[in-house]
């Protein structure tokens, strides 16, 4: 059927205003990234911090008889980390305690650095919170506006081609990128990632979830390239100073148990089942190949890196216990 004049002017201009929409909501989206890089170089590596950093934490303090209640979880993307934030949104229920709620869905601003604008202070019991375990891209200076201070800063890593691979199926993007008919959707995507860039508006902001993931969540700008190399010592040295405690995903029971030490907590309050577990078969059915491990490892260096780093010294730590 073919429509009248004035009806097809309008379908057009409808179609290019959506096209300008879109392409503006990209563009924002991809400035603020590029934003977020200078301020995080500039201002957590060049400049002092504007809260002053703690001392290190014990993980075997005899004379610990108070539980710490005030902790700053930070919540990366298919690391187990729903399963520790179901531990402690259960100890903040259990003791009655402020917990941060995000304004609208279930995120902080992500994949926006967090804001203390994007807290719900009418759901807040107290004026700050003792608790924040949502998912929100880390920046310590925004967090200090929230929290009852003093707190502990924790977050949890895992093995980045694992990682990689369970972020691919949770972001469905096997269907998003037509890679139903290989074997193995996460090879066939790595062989060439940026083939698939023109899906990116399809996707939204999960397309954060696919290069250096954990990084990304824990504030290192992916997108300045000139910023790589020199400035990733710099950027792990600050989290190694501003994060009490990183998890390691592979080694969860031991973390757990390395987290009630530092926190003053009891066995009782760690106790957990998990969360949010894969039900794609052909994820948990699929064994990275040699040549998949090797590309994701490559186009997921920074996360590498970052995981390599905590990795040793969540290690040394063990080693007190044993």
């Amino acid at each position: 059927m073919v429509c009248s004049f004035r009806r097809c002017v309008k379908i057009v201009t409808a179609l290019i205003v959506t096209q300008v929409i879109l392409s503006i909501k990209n563009w924002i989206e991809m400035r603020d990234v590029r934003l977020r890089g200078e301020i995080i170089i500039k201002g957590r590596v060049e400049k002092p911090d504007e809260y002053p950093f703690q001392d290190p934490p014990s993980f075997h303090d005899e004379n610990c008889n108070e539980k710490k209640k005030n902790i700053l979880f930070l919540k990366t993307h298919k690391t187990a980390s729903s399963t520790v934030t179901s531990i402690f949104n259960r100890f903040a229920d259990i003791n009655n305690l402020s917990i941060a709620i995000p304004l609208y869905n279930n995120m902080f601003r992500w994949p926006y650095s967090f804001s203390k604008n994007s807290v719900d202070f009418l759901r807040l019991r107290l004026k700050s919170a003792n608790i924040l375990c949502n998912h929100a891209v880390y920046d310590r200076n925004e967090f200090f506006k929230v929290m009852i201070t003093p707190f502990k800063t924790v977050t949890i890593l895992r093995e980045p081609v694992l990682q990689f691979y369970s972020a691919f199926y949770y972001g469905n993007f096997t269907k998003s990128f037509e890679l139903q008919q290989y074997r193995d959707p996460v090879e066939q995507y790595i062989k060439n990632p940026r083939k698939y860039y023109r899906y990116f508006r399809k996707i939204g902001s999960l397309h954060f979830l696919l290069q250096n993931s954990q990084s990304f969540d824990l504030n290192f700008p992916r997108f300045s390239k000139r910023l790589y190399n020199n400035t990733f010592t710099d950027f792990l040295n600050y989290l190694n100073k501003s994060l009490d405690f990183v998890m390691i995903s592979e080694y969860f029971d031991e973390a757990a148990i390395m987290l009630k030490d530092m926190l003053c907590w009891s066995y009782m309050d760690i106790v957990y089942t998990k969360k949010m577990i894969s039900v794609d078969l052909n994820y948990k059915t699929t064994t990275p190949s040699i040549n998949a491990t090797t590309l994701i490892r490559s186009w997921n260096s920074l996360d590498v890196k970052l995981y390599d780093f905590f990795l040793k010294k969540f290690l040394s730590i063990k080693k007190t216990y044993n």
